[in-house]
């Protein structure tokens, strides 16, 4: 692990005989240049975190070769291409994040095989396309599924409901459009464990079904500031959500008054 260090150059492709290694950890240095793919020697490697860094090219299709890779972070790096579909082979990551790299194309389909994550986080602004329905193949999700991705169009896929471990929902400065939260999320039948529901996109409305989620604690709902369409009034059917800590609108057309 090197962390918060004036570091330069690049990854030594050497390190790849370090094949006992179990963690790697580049944090705010000033690393240049592409992960070595000799980096697939690392059979042991759990752990790959590279933050905060001038890492660019692409991800190396050949990570499919960690097998007991069980956690990649990658965070303000400038890695680019796409989203390589080989990470499915992963099948112990039980975490998987790509926040604000240049990152394109869509969410590969196959990302559904990845059964032991626990967290999925694309804050990937580039990515475009929709949301894949086989990630509802994704049942140990427990954590948090979070798509800040703004060329993501459609509606969430309803198939999602299946995520009824699932706490932290958040979907940001998304294109998205239509009935954002499927009607299956939510009515009596509902058995979804949200605590967190976070919304940033073309809400028409705020369904009054919202008040099945009866374990939810914060719900933000903030318009899309592009396509701006949440209107109509706030329904009363809120006040049942009685663990809620935190609600927050902002951006909105809505109209009427705060129900008592």
């Amino acid at each position: 692990t090197l962390y918060d260090t004036s570091l330069s150059g690049t990854l030594p492709s050497e390190l790849s005989s370090l094949t006992v290694l179990q963690a790697m950890s580049f944090n705010q240095t000033s690393v240049i240049g592409s992960i070595p793919s000799l980096y697939s020697n690392l059979i042991k490697l759990t752990t790959l975190n590279l933050h905060q860094n001038n890492m660019s090219g692409t991800m190396p299709s050949d990570v499919s070769s960690l097998t007991r890779l069980q956690s990649i972070t990658m965070y303000e790096t400038s890695l680019s291409g796409t989203l390589p579909s080989e990470l499915s082979s992963l099948t112990g990551l039980w975490n998987l994040c790509f926040n604000q790299t240049s990152l394109i194309g869509s969410i590969p389909s196959l990302f559904g095989e990845l059964v032991a994550l626990t967290t999925l986080n694309l804050h990937v602004s580039s990515l475009s396309g929709t949301i894949p329905s086989e990630l509802s193949s994704l049942t140990g999700l427990t954590d948090s599924l979070t798509m800040n991705v703004t060329e993501i169009s459609g509606t969430v896929p309803p198939e999602l409901a299946s995520l009824t471990t699932l706490q932290y929902l958040n979907f940001y400065q998304s294109t998205m459009s239509g009935t954002v939260i499927p009607d299956v999320f939510l009515g009596t039948n509902n058995s979804m464990a949200l605590r967190h529901l976070y919304l940033e996109v073309a809400l028409a409305s705020i369904p009054r079904s919202i008040a099945s989620l009866t374990r939810l604690e914060r719900l933000f709902a903030f318009d899309n500031l592009l396509l701006g369409t949440l209107s109509g009034t706030l329904p009363t059917e809120i006040g049942l959500l009685t663990s809620l800590q935190e609600f927050q609108l902002s951006n909105t057309s809505l109209s009427g008054t705060v129900p008592s």
